[in-house]
């Protein structure tokens, strides 16, 4: 139930391949024992998600969920990960993000996945409102770029689209 070991351990998740199977190990050992359930389905589900195992992510996903319905975060990895399903839930993603920005609606991460839920939907001018208001404080991220870059082409604004698009491919050559 230590916040702070469960943030170490997710930053062992993006080291090398030791340290990271030594974590995953870890977090399955407190998982198996009944410790920080909800919490540890989720990193385990972001990490599954990050490394392409989508179904995985999914399934830590919906566990943290059921056992912590109100956790915003949960709410979030979850409706991005039914956004970006085959065939995606749109509705339940956006009933799911929109649970997550009441609960915070200062955080960036959602309104980001908010936009790109939105835009899913053709929802285009709302979806831009989210994006944009994600952007001061997620400015370095290739994804939300190419999100605001289509966003923009969707609403006739090509040169705006054209400036995003070079942004995301200047942001993901530096990672």
């Amino acid at each position: 139930t230590n916040g702070e070991l469960l943030r170490h351990l997710t930053g062992y998740l993006r080291k090398d391949a030791a340290d990271a199977e030594r974590a995953r190990a870890t977090l399955k050992s407190l998982l198996a024992g009944g410790k920080a359930m909800a919490a540890v389905h989720l990193i385990l589900g972001a990490d599954c998600w990050e490394r392409g195992e989508t179904r995985e992510a999914r399934s830590h996903f919906e566990q943290a969920l059921r056992l912590a319905p109100q956790m915003a975060s949960v709410q979030n990895n979850m409706a991005w990960a039914l956004a970006h399903a085959s065939p995606p839930d749109l509705p339940r993603a956006l009933a799911l993000v929109d649970q997550a920005c009441a609960a915070m609606p200062g955080e960036p991460e959602f309104r980001h996945t908010r936009g790109v839920i939105l835009g899913k939907m053709g929802r285009w001018k709302e979806a831009l409102g989210e994006l944009e208001t994600a952007l001061p404080r997620m400015s370095g991220r290739p994804e939300l770029h190419r999100a605001l870059s289509e966003a923009y082409a969707h609403e006739g604004m090509s040169d705006m689209a054209a400036r995003h698009l070079a942004l995301a491919t200047t942001h993901g050559n530096k990672q």
